[in-house]
C-alpha cells in the first residue's frame, strides 16, 4: 500500500512517518512537504534516513528526466514517481478561446497531457 501525498501537509513529518511504518504501509509518496520533490529534496533525504528501509520513500511531483538523477543521488531513494508527460494538441480547426469548459483541462480545452514512453525509457536507462 502507498500512502498518498497527504503526508506533505502533516504537521510533523518524522512522527507521521513512524505512524505509517507502524501501520504497515509499504511506501509514502511525497514531494518532501514542498511544491515539488526537487524543492523538498532535504526533507526527502531525511525521511529516507529515518525510514532506514522500513518503508519506501517515493518522491513525486515535479520530477523530470532533467532532474531525476540529481534527486536520486541527493536523497538515496530507490524508486521515483513521475508522469513523463508531454502536451498533445487537439486537431480541431475551430477554436473558441473565450469559452472554457470546467477546470479539468491541464492548459486549455484544446490540449491534454499524455505519458511519453520515450521519456520513461530515458529515466529507466539513467537510473538502471
Amino acid at each position: 500500500m502507498t500512502f498518498h501525498r497527504a503526508f506533505d501537509v502533516c504537521r510533523d513529518a518524522g512522527r507521521a512517518l513512524e505512524t505509517l511504518i507502524a501501520l504497515g504501509v509499504d511506501r509514502v509518496l511525497t514531494s518532501g512537504q514542498a511544491g515539488t520533490a526537487p524543492e523538498g529534496v532535504e526533507t526527502i533525504a531525511r525521511a529516507v534516513r529515518q525510514a532506514a528501509g522500513r518503508i519506501a520513500v517515493l518522491p513525486g511531483g515535479g520530477i523530470t528526466v532533467d532532474n531525476v538523477a540529481d534527486l536520486v543521488r541527493a536523497t538515496g531513494v530507490t524508486e521515483v514517481h513521475l508522469t513523463g508527460a508531454v502536451a498533445r494538441q487537439s486537431g480541431m480547426t475551430f477554436r473558441a478561446p473565450a469559452v472554457t469548459i470546467g477546470s479539468a483541462a491541464p492548459r486549455s480545452e484544446y490540449e491534454w497531457s499524455v505519458t511519453d514512453a520515450e521519456r520513461i525509457r530515458r529515466v529507466v536507462a539513467m537510473l538502471g
